[in-house]
């Protein structure tokens, strides 16, 4: 069965904590999510835990 947004890609530029969690939303719904993040990454990466 073909899910809902499995035809869609998303470019996700958020950054910490409620962008990336909108964005696995889709990506649990087949989307494909392309993350670009800085150069040092995203914040979140150094909040414990790790």
């Amino acid at each position: 069965m073909k899910n809902i947004f499995s035809d869609i890609t998303i470019i996700d530029c958020t950054q910490v904590f409620s962008g990336p969690f909108a964005t696995r939303h889709f990506a649990d719904y087949d989307a494909t999510v392309i993350k670009i993040e800085p150069i040092d990454g995203d914040s979140s990466r150094k909040f414990p835990p790790f």
